[in-house]
């Protein structure tokens, strides 16, 4: 959807928005906004793909074929809320809840769940992620970060325990710096969802943003540098020829 990811995979072109500005001083920034719910209730999600992983408890330690798995991995299924659950996140109501089965709301696994998106951006100045979201039961665990993109962990970005809160209350982390994650086209974001008993699902909403660096002038050779300086005495000495 939403550089080529390390994953090597195609980009796909959804429902996420990109919204391309220009901010101060001259230099552009785009917006990409992702979220969970791209389909219909009941159904999957056109977007996310998924490993799923155990029931009531979390995966081992990630290893580069983890998130090999969840790129080429089946859909996500976007379920209706179980009666504890919050609806919608306030800051997207669009969002739904999606599961790593049909029947997510009554018994669900452990999933990582993984979106594309894609930086137009050939020069990548800054990149900041906010992500909001609502679990049963936690993301990331004693081992794993919740958060990752192109399969290096984002820091900072667990919520542990299965605690009620996390899927009746709103919850967020913001201002992740993302810029040495990240690559202009396509990437991957990957989301650790941990089922710890009975039902497991996920909602969430994020948002990229994005501005461009500038790119690097390509600085000649010295072959290169030796023989424009002998072209340019050369030129120079016809010139002179040429006065006289």
């Amino acid at each position: 959807m939403f550089g080529i990811s390390w994953m090597g995979r195609p980009a796909l072109i959804g429902l996420a928005a990109v919204a391309i500005l220009t901010v101060t001083g001259g230099a552009r920034a785009e917006v990409i906004s992702l979220r969970s719910g791209n389909g219909s209730v009941p159904g999957t999600d056109s977007l996310i793909t998924m490993k799923v992983g155990p029931v009531n408890s979390a995966f081992g330690a990630f290893t580069a074929t983890d998130f090999t798995d969840a790129q080429s991995g089946a859909n996500a299924f976007i379920i209706a809320k179980h009666p504890a659950w919050k609806a919608h996140l306030g800051s997207d109501p669009a969002a739904e809840w999606i599961s790593s089965h049909a029947t997510g709301v009554s018994e669900g696994y452990t999933a990582l769940y993984a979106i594309d998106f894609t930086i137009s951006s050939a020069a990548i100045a800054s990149a900041i992620l906010d992500f909001n979201f609502l679990i049963d039961n936690a993301l990331g665990d004693a081992i794993n970060e919740g958060l990752f993109v192109n399969g290096t962990a984002v820091a900072g970005t667990k919520r542990l325990g299965a605690v009620t809160s996390y899927f009746t209350a709103d919850q967020a982390f913001t201002g992740l710096d993302i810029t040495a994650l990240v690559n202009p086209g396509l990437n991957t974001l990957y989301i650790n969802a941990v089922d710890l008993g009975g039902p497991g699902a996920l909602q969430f909403s994020a948002n990229i943003d994005v501005t461009a660096g500038e790119l690097a002038a390509e600085i000649p050779e010295p072959a290169a540098l030796a023989l424009l300086a002998a072209g340019l005495l050369g030129a120079g000495l016809l010139r002179r020829r040429a006065v006289r």
